[in-house]
């Protein structure tokens, strides 16, 4: 989920109620799908899209931390699923070659 700070909220807002607390975990998990899920499915089958038009070529794709941020659906998990062969390569870490 995204790091909305809901408990936080609680202990700051004591007088919200639970359907006003309810809306707020409904809306947190819509913008997850939204601006998380959504957006790695669309970024993964661009790049599925990519690869395999050009099999017999190697990638390398650099892509904002954003993408990586969720559990099992992530643009590298999806790539992986899909059978491709993806190296994480860490912000700051030196590429031998």
């Amino acid at each position: 989920m995204l790091p909305l700070p809901l408990d936080n909220l609680t202990a700051t807002s004591p007088s919200l109620t639970e359907a006003e607390l309810s809306m707020l975990r409904q809306t947190e998990s819509t913008l997850h799908r939204q601006l998380v899920v959504k957006r790695n499915r669309k970024m993964s089958q661009n790049i599925e899209a990519l690869l395999n038009s050009n099999r017999s070529h190697t990638f390398f794709l650099g892509l904002g931390a954003g993408h990586f941020k969720t559990e099992k659906n992530s643009v590298i998990d999806r790539l992986r699923r899909k059978g491709f062969v993806v190296e994480h390569i860490p912000a700051g870490q030196v590429i031998d070659g």
